[in-house]
């Protein structure tokens, strides 16, 4: 029963179903998190490109709607 459990455990620990599923669920919560954690940050960065672009594109290739 010893040896038994013993193979039980190392097939287990070497088994390799779903990793990929977990790597991917790992770096998807870490890239949330950092999105929380500087959200504010990340927010007015966004905003100070986007201005800072807005002035350098023309009015036909703007992707915003311009406003009535």
């Amino acid at each position: 029963m010893k040896k038994y459990l013993q193979k039980m455990i190392a097939r287990f620990l070497t088994e390799q179903k779903g990793v990929g599923t977990l790597e991917f669920l790992m770096i998807l919560t870490v890239l949330i998190s950092i999105a929380v954690v500087f959200r504010q940050w990340l927010f007015s960065w966004i905003g100070d490109v986007l201005t800072h672009v807005s002035p350098m594109t023309s009015p036909s290739v703007s992707v915003l709607p311009t406003p009535k």
